[in-house]
């Protein structure tokens, strides 16, 4: 496993239905990221506070400075689940203020039910301009549904979600390993969880239905530029899930 290993922010604040809610859901993000990076991992933040409220001035400031001042990847994950693209403007706006990168994009982000491609290259263009790559995640629905996108915009990058592949290759065959082997040359980031292969639990790599004796070498041989990141569901001990998903993965 390379310097690379991330976590995303989410390990504190997303029970499922019926689970308690987590004593950090309202923990503010600067502290959310912070507390990841004194893992030494990366981290993938959203560019909102807990329950979408938007970020201040203040906290926008704040996440500046730490993005400047670690040499760990910091990424960030879009809150915007329609094709909205003014919102989606701004937001990126937002992440090349603060310094991000990369932002996770899902496929309901680009309206893909009803795409406008032209449009869609043009907005991944203008993120280009400020230093930032729009990274399509998969969904449970498997690859077929982003893949028109992917082509039709050779400036989209691919976040590979293991977890949604679990799920998805039942149907259609591609496991998380054969959408690596296939999609390389796109891939900048992997969303790492387990399921059983039917629910996206978002539980420790090892504690599910996906075949990671299969997943690991493919991971380990990934190009030093792919941030592979945590996104777990564990509200109980956070951090304590976090050691024990990086201590697997190694």
């Amino acid at each position: 496993m390379t310097n690379l290993l991330s976590a995303s922010v989410e390990v504190f604040y997303a029970p499922f239905t019926g689970e308690a809610r987590p004593a950090t859901a309202e923990q503010p993000m600067v502290q959310s990221v912070r507390r990841i990076l004194q893992e030494e991992l990366g981290v993938e933040m959203w560019l909102a506070e807990p329950g979408r409220r938007p970020l201040s001035e203040e906290s926008v400031a704040e996440l500046r400075e730490i993005c400047r001042a670690t040499t760990l990847p910091v990424t960030a994950h879009t809150g915007i689940e329609r094709w909205n693209p003014e919102a989606l403007r701004a937001e990126i706006r937002i992440g090349a203020d603060i310094g991000i990168r990369q932002l996770v994009i899902h496929r309901t982000t680009l309206g893909l039910n009803a795409p406008d491609f032209p449009a869609i290259a043009e907005l991944a263009g203008e993120a280009a301009d400020l230093g930032i790559t729009l990274a399509l995640e998969n969904s449970t629905a498997g690859m077929t549904v982003i893949r028109p996108a992917l082509e039709a915009v050779p400036t989209l990058a691919l976040c590979l979600d293991t977890g949604h592949a679990g799920i998805s290759m039942w149907r259609d065959g591609m496991s998380p390993a054969a959408i690596i082997a296939a999609w390389a040359d796109r891939l900048v980031e992997v969303h790492l969880s387990d399921n059983d292969g039917a629910h996206d639990l978002h539980v420790l790599p090892g504690a599910g239905r996906l075949d990671w004796s299969a997943l690991l070498p493919a991971l380990h041989g990934l190009p030093a530029h792919v941030v592979q990141c945590l996104e777990l569901n564990a509200p109980a001990d956070p951090l304590a899930a976090l050691r024990a998903g990086r201590a697997f993965l190694r």
